[in-house]
């Protein structure tokens, strides 16, 4: 918004704008003209990039700016002077291939761009682009998104100023969708449950519902789907069979499927224009759920589609993503968002202004994703929600409303009463001479006339900002109780309808002709230049990954080559690799902590239960043990409290006390350990391994190894890994028995059991028990002891201490052959490095001593670049 409201109220223009209090002038309308500029025609028609003001951040520092494509153009001099003498040496041959490999690819150059998705009006989308129309907008049929649209800057392969993309899934994904739909669709028609509720019975219907429209949207060309009560009627009709439809179903799409071109294996299609309505059109045939109804429509089957628009600025520095609503009525947008919304980088949640409260799309949006997106600082927040329409609804009732909110109309009253006053002095100039006026009432009605229009903007910014603030304040309020603690929210307000009338005065629909709009008053400038600032450290990495890395690296290649040191090139070159053991060791160390954890987790339901375990354990002594006569139990307390003859029925009182932990704790707790066990471990042996397979790219990275072949270790890489693979292998093998063992012991009678252990001074004590009534002293003792002696939680600090035990042995037992293995990759590179012959010939040194000559020139220049650039990082504090 072009102003906002001071602590007394005062309406005060941006602190952008640099200018003082707006209402100095208000009081006493001067007489001169020239205090009432033309707003249409001196203020507001000023171009574009007048008005979109770049963040104040170093991505968009102009004096920054240069510095990528004057670095670039002093390496594409280099290369000139390079390439006559590559076939000469071996060795700059290999420097330049490697350098070339970042300088002729702009995907290793450029800057990674955000995916913005926004969920909500797409009419938003389409004001931020600059474009009109080209996003989906509507609720219905054609008009609603159905298929998360990708757009950005340009699509691989677009030569046109349009292009779109829509790539389908794979046929294994489609049938995974069409049996997942027939299954919704059975269940609630053919098998419901008896015990679902009012509210089961809904959530089950929906997706019924949702299952039956999908087979129609796709299939309607084809007779058994032509409507809903025909896929109702086919499906019955099959069900009834107990004929599965899904091969038929499949017949269709792959039927379909063979009419569309391939790209990387998937079915899509590609095209390109210079017409935005072309595109449009085409993109809408092939992704609306409204086509004719002799033909079906693939959306629900569209993995995701792409636009390309070469013309919008903004898509330059983002992708944008226009996602389904999350509270879509149509399960499959919602799963679709849920998919798309893991891996984009910020989430707009885009409101019209009247539905902003209490709205079920804000609602989810932040209960399910603050943790993820929300940051401290709400100006860079990655969650942010975007109220729209503020045009609307601005009027008396609204001018009541707000005060009586608490929300300050700042100087609307004022605004109205000034404008009451130019409405009777122009109605009194009309009067006084009718059309004919002197020249200087002329011009004083034309300045009441502009006037007044500026007046009817000011009053709308009253309005819509007190509403606009109101609504930000709420929405505060209610949401903090979802954000993280310290985390803010971003709300930002836009007006699509004024922004229109800004750049085509009198073509916005429901905006009065002659309303002049100023570009901040719609709320679009910041919101781009809020993308802009989440595209910012994309882009200034992108340059300190070029000045700063890759061309210092290509530098000292060259530098290394021209002096021609083999043993500062080897050592330089280890350097790379000498790191391996200690990272080794942190990987290894982090993979016995969280497997620790894994086994804590276990401990710490085993504790939390043993109330419940002792309780059935004393219920076995009463209903089992305490059954035992005298004899019988001085026999058990002999054996250990397991005992069994050809007469006596073989009974074991420590398996049957552990009975309850073993079945309602141990069983689930194991089950969920085992899976995970090895899973730290075996993630950190992969991540070793494809360091070691990474070795090639690092080296290309490296100054010195720039300079050698990318093969020439590749024999010694390829048998270390297989080496490293099988080393590990061995160990978790032997870790995976011992766990097991482990497992044994907590929940069995054997040898070395842990309760069967914390048991065995309750039963040597009751051994020397004799005479009258030593049954009932026997009985006692038992329950004593598994009361105040606490042989379940003995045990179960046995079992820990024997997983922590295993774990570390599993570190020590898969660190150990690795790192000698690691040692042993270091050793056999400095013996190939050794074993190559270094001598050089006429045309080597030739080319060495041309090129040393050459070089300096280049690197005083490029150290010209590379400091303005590291000044430039330290006066943005980066």
């Amino acid at each position: 918004m072009a102003v906002t409201t001071s602590d007394d109220g005062r309406k005060r223009k941006r602190e952008a704008d640099g200018d003082t209090d707006t209402k100095s002038h208000i009081k006493t309308p001067p007489a001169s003209p020239s205090s009432y500029p033309d707003v249409k025609r001196e203020s507001y028609e000023t171009p574009l990039s007048v008005h979109e003001k770049l963040p104040k951040l170093a991505a968009f520092d102009p004096t920054r700016v240069p510095n990528r494509e004057h670095a670039l153009s002093t390496i594409k001099k280099l290369f000139e002077v390079i390439a006559p003498l590559e076939d000469a040496s071996k060795s700059l041959k290999n420097i330049a291939r490697n350098a070339r490999r970042w300088a002729e690819d702009p995907a290793k150059l450029n800057p990674v761009k955000p995916v913005i998705a926004f969920v909500g009006k797409s009419s938003t989308q389409n004001s931020i682009m600059d474009e009109d129309d080209l996003a989906r907008t509507g609720s219905s049929g054609d008009a609603c998104t159905n298929i998360p649209m990708f757009y950005m800057c340009e699509i691989p392969g677009q030569a046109l100023a349009y292009a779109g993309k829509v790539v389908y899934m794979k046929l294994s994904e489609i049938r995974r969708l069409l049996r997942t739909q027939l299954l919704q669709y059975y269940m609630y028609h053919f098998d419901p449950q008896e015990d679902w509720d009012a509210t089961t019975k809904i959530e089950f219907g929906n997706l019924a519902s949702t299952a039956q429209n999908t087979f129609y949207v796709i299939f309607r060309n084809k007779k058994e789907c032509s409507s809903p009560g025909a896929v109702a009627n086919f499906l019955r009709t099959k069900r009834q069979a107990k004929i599965d439809p899904l091969d038929q179903m499949m017949g269709w799409v792959e039927e379909h499927f063979a009419t569309l071109q391939t790209i990387d294996g998937l079915p899509c299609r590609f095209f390109e224009t210079d017409s935005p309505e072309d595109l449009k059109a085409e993109l809408l045939e092939l992704t609306d759920s409204d086509h004719s109804k002799d033909m079906g429509s693939l959306w629900p089957l569209v993995a995701e589609a792409y636009v390309g628009d070469k013309k919008s600025e903004i898509l330059k520095y983002v992708t944008m993503l226009d996602l389904p609503g999350v509270t879509d009525t149509n399960q499959l947008r919602v799963d679709m968002t849920d998919k798309h919304v893991s891996s984009v980088n910020a989430l707009l949640c885009v409101v019209p202004a009247e539905r902003a409260i209490a709205n079920p799309e804000v609602e989810r949006i932040v209960g399910v994703f603050a943790d993820k997106f929300a940051t401290a600082d709400s100006l860079t927040s990655r969650l942010a929600i975007i109220i729209s329409k503020n045009d609307t609804g601005l009027g008396a009732g609204l001018a009541e409303d707000m005060p009586r909110k608490g929300q300050s109309i700042g100087d609307y009253n004022e605004y109205c009463e000034e404008r009451a006053l130019l409405m009777i002095e122009r109605k009194t100039l009309r009067a006084e001479r009718g059309n004919d006026l002197e020249p200087d009432n002329k011009i004083r009605l034309h300045d009441i006339t502009t006037r007044m229009a500026e007046l009817e903007r000011l009053c709308n910014m009253c309005l819509s900002d007190a509403r606009f603030n109101w609504i930000k304040t709420s929405i505060i309020q209610d949401k903090n109780k979802h954000l993280p603690a310290g985390t803010n929210l971003r709300i930002m307000g836009v007006s699509n309808a004024w922004y229109r009338q800004w750049l085509q005065p009198g073509e916005a629909e429901g905006v009065s002709s002659s309303l002049p709009v100023c570009p901040d008053d719609t709320g679009i400038i910041a919101v781009r230049t809020y993308l802009r600032a989440l595209a910012a450290p994309g882009i200034t990495q992108a340059d300190d990954n070029l000045i700063l890395g890759e061309i210092p690296n290509f530098h000292s290649a060259l530098q290394l080559y021209v002096e021609h040191c083999p043993s500062k090139q080897l050592d330089m070159m280890l350097e790379v690799v000498k790191t391996w053991p200690a990272h080794w060791k942190k990987l290894v160390d982090a993979a016995e902590r969280e497997t620790m954890r894994i086994f804590v987790r276990l401990f710490e339901k085993v504790m939390a239960e043993l109330p419940a375990s002792l309780r059935a354990g004393l219920k076995v002594i009463k209903n089992v043990i305490g059954m035992r006569s005298a004899s019988q139990l001085m026999v058990f307390f002999a054996h250990n409290g397991k005992h069994g003859t050809a007469r006596v029925k073989p009974e074991c009182w420590n398996e049957l006390l552990l009975a309850y932990q073993t079945e309602e704790v141990f069983k689930s707790a194991w089950a969920a350990a085992r899976t995970l066990q090895s899973e730290a471990y075996n993630a950190c042996v992969h991540k070793m391994i494809e360091e070691v397979k990474k070795l090639p790219q690092l080296l290309a990275a490296n100054p010195a190894g720039m300079a050698v072949s990318e093969t020439i270790f590749a024999e010694i890489l390829k048998s270390r890994s297989v080496l490293i693979n099988n080393a590990y292998k061995k160990a978790k093998r032997t870790y995976e028995a011992e766990v097991a063992q482990v497992r044994i012991h907590a929940t069995t009678d054997k040898n070395g059991a842990y309760f069967t252990e914390a048991m065995k001074p309750c039963y040597d004590k009751g051994k020397g028990e004799k005479g009258k009534g030593v049954g009932a002293r026997l009985k006692e003792l038992i329950e004593t002891y598994l009361t105040q002696d606490t042989p379940l939680e003995k045990a179960a600090k046995a079992m820990e201490e024997a997983l922590k035990a295993a774990v570390h042995k599993q570190a020590d037992s898969v660190h150990g052959p690795v790192d000698t293995i690691l040692t042993s990759i270091v050793d056999q590179m400095m013996a190939k490095m050794q074993q190559e012959d270094h001598t050089e010939t006429e045309d080597e040194t030739a080319a060495r001593l041309k090129l040393a000559k050459e070089l300096p020139g280049f690197v005083r220049e490029f150290n010209g670049i590379k400091k303005i650039h590291e000044s430039n990082k330290t006066y943005h504090d980066l």
